[in-house]
C-alpha cells in the first residue's frame, strides 16, 4: 500500500468518527394532518406540532433545530437548556430529565421558546399561549414518519411516555406537509 492510500483511509475514518451524523438522502413524501394523526395514534399520542410552512422548516434548519432524533428543552423562563454534548455527539435528554431538579445547574443558549413556537401549529388542540406562559420545563422531541424506518423515533416516544407527567413534553413532527404542496 502506498502512503497516499493510507492517508486517504485515515482521512475518511477521521471524517466519519468526528461527525455527529451520517446523512442519507431520503425521498420526500408529503403527509396530510390525518395521516400524521393516524401515525401518532399508534403510539398513544393525540396532540402534536407540525411545521406551519416550508419557509419555517428552512428557518428551523438554518438554526439547526430539525435533526432527528433531537430534543429541545426550555427552562421555566423560556430559554433553551443546552444538553447536547457536541464533542461526544450525544444528546443527553434522557439522562438530563432523569436527574433534573430545581438545584440542577444548567447552561442556556440565547434561543427562546417564543422564537421556536412561532414556526409551528398544533394538531388536536395544543395551546401555544399556555405553553409559552408555563413555568415548567418544556421538552420538544423531533419525530417524523420516515424516521421510523431508522428507529430514530424510539427515543422521542420513550421520553414522551416516561416524562409527560413530570414535565411538559411535546411531539414535533418534521415531515413535509401536504398543504404546503397545495399552496405552491
Amino acid at each position: 500500500m502506498t502512503c497516499n492510500f493510507i492517508k486517504k483511509i485515515i482521512l475518511i475514518l477521521a471524517i466519519v468518527f468526528t461527525s455527529c451524523t451520517i446523512t442519507k438522502s431520503l425521498p420526500i413524501s408529503y403527509k396530510s394532518s390525518d395521516e400524521l394523526s393516524l401515525f401518532y395514534k399508534q403510539n398513544n399520542i393525540e396532540s402534536f406540532f407540525i411545521v406551519n410552512s416550508y419557509t419555517s422548516l428552512v428557518e428551523l434548519y438554518k438554526q439547526d433545530r430539525v435533526s432527528i432524533p433531537q430534543n429541545i428543552i426550555f427552562d421555566c423562563d423560556g430559554l433553551e437548556i443546552k444538553h447536547f454534548n457536541n464533542k461526544l455527539c450525544v444528546n443527553h435528554t434522557l439522562e438530563f430529565l432523569k436527574n433534573y431538579n430545581s438545584k440542577t445547574i444548567t447552561q442556556k443558549t440565547n434561543f427562546n421558546i417564543s422564537d421556536y413556537l412561532k414556526h409551528f401549529k398544533s394538531i388536536n388542540s395544543l395551546d401555544s399561549e399556555k405553553i409559552l406562559s408555563s413555568k415548567k420545563i418544556r421538552v420538544f422531541v423531533n419525530t417524523a414518519t420516515y424516521a421510523d424506518n431508522y428507529k430514530a423515533n424510539e427515543e422521542a416516544f420513550e421520553i414522551y411516555k416516561q416524562f409527560k407527567d413530570q414535565y411538559e413534553v411535546y411531539i414535533v413532527n418534521l415531515d413535509y406537509i401536504s398543504e404546503w404542496k397545495d399552496k405552491k
